[in-house]
């Protein structure tokens, strides 16, 4: 390896780990927010409502979304049994997380459009990153497997669909190997393509 090749993976190391801390770290922490707000302590009496992204690595996740741009966080932990409507409640709490990274992913590429950063510079390669991995984080969460935001909606309804949480994650780890989430990556980068 050469030096030349050591610097250009030490630079995308400084713009891929922040995006990634960010784009977790965002989901997660607004997910703790909507729980305390709708009447749970348990984020908060956890620790878990932090914006710190160290709270919520998941040490598999986070290599998955170093080598594929798709991963997977600790997920926040909250008590039904003190919402006022645990079903509805839970289900908020849960898609809040998505929709932050759709509201981050929205933001950012606006910050991309209106700030216009030079093209391929630092700023403007952190920005692509954030608003990629961001709109990525959101429609990944649609497959419908635990630790993602469908699979933990579908165990609200069907709470024995936990004692598959391990055969979800084998098959998101072969799913991202496999890279038959480049459908999810086609999409987004068209969706960018269009304002950028």
């Amino acid at each position: 390896m050469t030096i030349n090749t050591l610097i250009d993976a030490l630079r995308e190391l400084l713009i891929i780990i922040p995006a990634i801390f960010f784009t977790i770290t965002i989901h997660e922490f607004f997910q703790g927010f909507m729980a305390i707000r709708m009447g749970d302590s348990t984020p908060s009496d956890s620790g878990l409502s932090k914006f710190n992204p160290f709270l919520f690595i998941d040490k598999l996740g986070l290599i998955c979304f170093i080598l594929f741009s798709f991963g997977w966080a600790k997920s926040i932990t909250f008590d039904s049994r003190n919402f006022k409507n645990p079903v509805l409640n839970s289900v908020t709490v849960i898609l809040t997380g998505m929709a932050a990274n759709l509201i981050a992913a929205i933001l950012f590429l606006l910050l991309i459009i209106l700030y216009k950063p030079q093209p391929d510079g630092f700023i403007y390669n952190l920005f692509f990153t954030i608003t990629k991995f961001n709109f990525n984080y959101f429609f990944f969460n649609f497959l419908p497997f635990i630790p993602l935001s469908a699979g933990r909606v579908i165990s609200i309804f069907y709470p024995g669909y936990h004692r598959f949480e391990i055969i979800g994650i084998i098959i998101l780890i072969l799913i991202l190997i496999f890279n038959l989430t480049s459908f999810i990556d086609i999409i987004v980068s068209n969706l960018m393509n269009i304002f950028i």
